[in-house]
């Protein structure tokens, strides 16, 4: 986690805001979100015994659950784009790059990957089928069908993909450097997310956004805290604030993007700075008490 990538995406949602034309290039993201996800499984290994945990039930019970259900009842008041879209970051699974922030943490990695792989590949039924739950009664249509199978796409072929090449040891070092470097794309997506939204961004009620802004931190705040609380030891109260309160961000704005109006991005694309300032500052207590108990 560096400074650096934090600076970035606040410079791309800053010239996403100036620059509003993303909805003539959102078209690219399936096939940009396809490579980093790619890049990202291709750097991960999991092994088939760490699925088999008590605390792998904890994000299907709190993550898709109970939260979901809390956020969605307690936000009655806001209009429906608003409203759908903290449903959303609320329902998106764990970040492909959690591990990394958890290896920082000093957490337990091997769970992360399994948790981070399982819940990214049940997202091609959870969102379709908890939006069909929740929103199917109300004003807005939610297309479940087009949303399972633009996910079973983009989440199995890089996927599928990145397993074949694993095998091929001649390409690894290149692929391996490239990995480094790959989050970055991520910041363009950002830029396209916010680019995209701008325009209704400024149509937009100055209090309604400042209430979404404030409930984007509560929603980041709760799962994160969740994780705390719900933790056995240190270690894995480490492990489950990451596994709950780091979002795939690229999915979620990629989901609301193409299939509602850009608006219902705006809590995920907010949600990217808030997630990462919370890593920031827990990567600096935590840093710091581990120097301490050296010293």
């Amino acid at each position: 986690m560096k400074k650096t990538f934090i600076i970035t995406i606040l410079i791309s949602i800053i010239l996403g805001l100036i620059f509003p034309f993303g909805d003539k290039i959102k078209f690219l993201l399936p096939i940009l979100l396809s490579i980093l996800l790619f890049f990202n499984f291709y750097e991960v290994n999991f092994n088939l015994k760490d699925f088999l945990r008590l605390e792998m039930l904890y994000f299907l019970i709190f993550g898709l659950g109970v939260l979901p259900f809390i956020i969605f009842v307690s936000t009655f008041f806001l209009p429906q784009d608003f409203r759908l879209g903290l449903f959303l970051i609320a329902i998106t699974p764990t970040a492909i790059g959690a591990s990394v922030v958890v290896r920082l943490l000093g957490g337990n990695i091997p769970f992360t990957i399994a948790n981070t792989v399982f819940y990214n590949f049940l997202s091609i039924i959870s969102y379709p089928l908890l939006l069909n739950i929740y929103f199917n009664k109300v004003e807005s249509s939610v297309p479940v069908k087009q949303i399972f199978f633009n996910l079973l796409t983009m989440i199995l072929l890089p996927f599928i993909i990145s397993t074949i090449f694993k095998r091929i040891k001649i390409i690894k070092p290149f692929f391996s450097k490239v990995s480094k470097y790959i989050n970055f794309l991520f910041i363009f997506i950002v830029f396209i997310a916010i680019s995209s939204s701008a325009i209704y961004l400024r149509k937009t009620q100055f209090n309604i956004l400042i209430i979404v802004i404030l409930l984007t931190i509560v929603v980041a705040v709760l799962y994160f805290l969740t994780g705390f609380l719900l933790g056995k030891n240190i270690e894995y109260k480490k492990t489950l604030m990451s596994c709950l309160g780091q979002k795939n961000t690229g999915i979620c704005i990629w989901i609301a993007l193409s299939n509602f109006q850009p608006i219902v991005a705006i809590s995920a694309t907010l949600y990217i700075v808030i997630h990462h300032t919370i890593n920031v500052i827990l990567i600096y207590i935590f840093s710091r008490t581990n120097k301490k108990k050296k010293d």
